[in-house]
């Protein structure tokens, strides 16, 4: 009996009801189950026969579809993982004409299907590969090796990106290459992380070997201050040569702190934090910045002399103002401007 092979006994009422109701059926899938104990699945064409009056029989053919279906349902599958990708999927013919791109495309690039489809890749190229560069990819696709590499492209916008790419050549039984599938991934982010990396350890590196040049630099300015120490009680009270070595004085001091500065960086150390004039802070600043920039560039300054004491750690402050100060010369491009300080 053919109703116990029926895996769901809803589809043998409903196809008995429709017999009944048209005479006929056409196209029906349903599943069965196979004497090995598998569930196939299986398309009915059936129909009845009327013998006579009082008397009529179903006659109908079964075929088995069930490779069709599982090939149905690994399409739909592989359609919707390539649709959910978060990688760019192209499919080109042998032209190298686009036939198919999935959304990843569309959100990267920028670039709706209906815009790309029958088109080029070329419409993403950004100039910053060479002839050769193309020439020796396409040497080794149409000899139906897989190629793999990194574009620079251009989105819709204008803008740059960095792709990752494999791209293999679709070959048919007779070695003939019908399409080509490129498989890309966007890895500007990741190209910039690794720059910020490599620019960090280079830093780290640098301020490894500023700490040492610091601590001998140190011992320098220890003999420096010194000596001008000295000239300073050697010498006239008020003259010229006192001056001279209380400039040299003013000088090493900054210098110190300069290599205090370099050796908290390499350190880590966290600043002090103390209550400060900043006034003060801001002279010693436009004085420096004087002797450093071009004459050519005025400086103005316009300071409140009752302003409060702030929180703060002095050196850097002054190593702040040092960076507006070079940062706004630098801005002064023909070299005569004005820095205003307020």
């Amino acid at each position: 009996d053919i109703s116990l092979l029926y895996v769901n006994p809803e589809a043998r009422q409903s196809l008995l009801k429709e017999l009944k109701t048209k005479g006929y059926v056409e196209g029906i899938e349903t599943q069965f189950r196979h004497r090995d104990g598998n569930i196939r699945w299986f398309r009915i064409n059936a129909r009845v026969i009327e013998v006579s009056h009082q008397e009529s029989i179903n006659e109908g053919f079964l075929v088995d579809i069930t490779e069709q279906k599982v090939a149905e349902q690994e399409r739909i599958l592989l359609a919707t993982a390539i649709a959910q990708a978060a990688e760019i999927v192209e499919i080109t013919d042998s032209e190298a004409n686009i036939q198919y791109v999935n959304p990843a495309f569309e959100r990267i690039t920028g670039y709706s299907r209906d815009e790309v489809v029958g088109h080029s890749p070329r419409i993403l190229k950004s100039g910053k590969h060479s002839v050769s560069f193309y020439k020796s990819m396409w040497d080794t696709l149409t000899s139906r090796n897989n190629w793999s590499g990194r574009f620079i492209n251009k989105k819709k916008d204008g803008s740059l990106y960095t792709e990752e790419a494999s791209i293999s050549p679709v070959v048919d039984v007779d070695g003939n290459i019908n399409n080509y599938v490129a498989v890309k991934r966007d890895i500007t982010d990741e190209i910039i992380k690794e720059e910020q990396l490599f620019q960090s350890q280079k830093m780290e590196t640098i301020g490894t070997l500023a700490g040492g040049i610091a601590h001998d630099f140190n011992n320098i300015l220890y003999s420096i201050t010194g000596y001008a120490e000295m000239g300073v009680d050697k010498t006239e009270v008020s003259s010229s040569a006192q001056k001279y070595f209380k400039e040299i004085l003013i000088s090493c001091n900054r210098a110190s702190q300069l290599t205090k500065n370099i050796l908290a960086f390499c350190r880590k150390e966290e600043p002090v934090r103390k209550p400060i004039l900043a006034q003060p802070v801001i002279e010693e600043v436009i004085r420096l910045m004087r002797a450093s920039i071009p004459s050519t560039i005025k400086i103005s300054k316009r300071i409140d002399p009752e302003c409060e004491p702030i929180m703060g750690d002095a050196s850097q402050i002054q190593q702040v103002l040092v960076n507006l100060f070079t940062n706004a010369s630098h801005a002064i491009q023909d070299g005569y401007g004005h820095i205003a300080v307020g």
